[in-house]
């Protein structure tokens, strides 16, 4: 901010770095999602089923701990985790169907 409370260009450059930081985190997390996908579809060939709700329950306490850990919300983090493994099971049962994982 300038001597009269508005921002200024140091600010606006500020925004745009931490803008970029956000766009860069966005570009990792999609891939990492995309690496996480990729290991899940490759469980299917070693389970009978696609759920495994023991190792899901034991996936969402472990994130819940590790989003605690960095100041993140654990149902924030566990609602988010659900949404994924939400995927991951839609994905494996279609490609247990024979479809593609789209």
């Amino acid at each position: 901010m300038n001597a009269t409370g508005r921002p200024g260009s140091g600010d606006a450059e500020g925004l745009e770095s931490l803008r970029a930081t956000i766009d860069a985190a966005d570009a990792a997390l999609v891939r990492l999602l995309g690496e996480r996908m990729r290991a899940a579809l490759g469980t299917r060939r070693f389970k009978a089923g696609v759920a495994d709700p023991g190792r899901e329950s034991r996936v969402l306490a472990r994130v819940r701990a590790l989003a605690e850990a960095e100041g993140l919300s654990p149902g924030f983090a566990e609602s988010l985790w659900m949404a994924i493994m939400a995927e991951s099971r839609r994905m494996q049962e279609a490609a247990r169907d024979g479809g593609g994982p789209g």
